[in-house]
């Protein structure tokens, strides 16, 4: 079913858009160390 593989595509572009800033401040935090 493409429109189920459509909502699969934005809940996961949603989560990368929402997870990236937190991981970028993780990796910055470990870089620092």
């Amino acid at each position: 079913m493409p429109h189920t593989m459509l909502m699969a595509m934005l809940f996961l572009g949603g989560y990368i858009l929402a997870t990236t800033p937190v991981v970028a401040r993780t990796l910055k935090r470990v870089a620092k160390k």
